[in-house]
């Protein structure tokens, strides 16, 4: 699907990605498929995962059916730091969707990264949206989408300082999801949650599993 934006968006866009982000993210992958796998409900097993319209220039991550959708919409890659050459996933990158424009000298298509946002007070849900903020982190676990943090407040004592080297872990939160994305969006969505049981009664735990095209 060709997305229409203006050219002025998108050239500043452009602009603030790069000199946020792609720099240093510069090493993409080879293009894959995200598909859902392991979930209690047998229903969304095997289903796709697709960036849908949520904003001017924004998208976030949409269930689809049981095939992709033809193009760029059911299409991710990976980006890893200019310095891992081996484009490996023992450490972190970004999930990248590249929107398809027009009118842009020298390219048919922005690199965007997937954030996660908004958090809102009420709710411990929050979902990954492609748009030119700068990319929350994730890796890639065997071909299972998670994400790696050293901060776990689980273990603290009143009173005393937390660890100063603590463990890195490796959390997969992952859930389908009805809920808000984007600009006034409702769809059922790929989520992920903070902490704890989710407070949406709508969302499902699932895994996310790339397959390399």
């Amino acid at each position: 699907m060709k997305i229409s934006t203006t050219s002025s968006v998108l050239a500043l866009a452009a602009a603030s990605t790069g000199s946020a982000q792609t720099t240093t993210y510069t090493n993409q992958s080879a293009p894959f498929t995200l598909q859902i796998a392991n979930s209690a409900n047998a229903s969304l097993n095997g289903l796709y995962l697709f960036s849908c319209h949520a904003g001017a220039a924004i998208e976030g991550i949409c269930v689809g059916g049981s095939t992709p959708i033809s193009g760029a919409s059911s299409t991710f890659y990976y980006n890893t730091t200019d310095t891992d050459v081996s484009g490996s996933d023992d450490g972190q990158g970004l999930l990248v969707w590249n929107l398809p424009v027009s009118g842009l000298p020298g390219t048919d298509h922005v690199s965007q990264s997937a954030a996660l946002q908004p958090y809102r007070p009420g709710t411990n849900v929050v979902v990954p949206l492609f748009g030119f903020d700068a990319g929350t982190p994730v890796h890639f676990d065997d071909d299972k989408l998670t994400i790696k943090d050293y901060y776990n407040d689980a273990n603290y004592v009143a009173g005393q300082f937390p660890d100063s080297t603590p463990a890195e872990t490796v959390y997969n939160n992952w859930y389908s999801c009805w809920t808000g994305v984007g600009g006034g969006y409702t769809y059922e969505a790929l989520s992920w949650v903070t902490a704890g049981v989710p407070h949406n009664p709508t969302c499902e735990k699932i895994d996310v599993i790339r397959t390399f095209l």
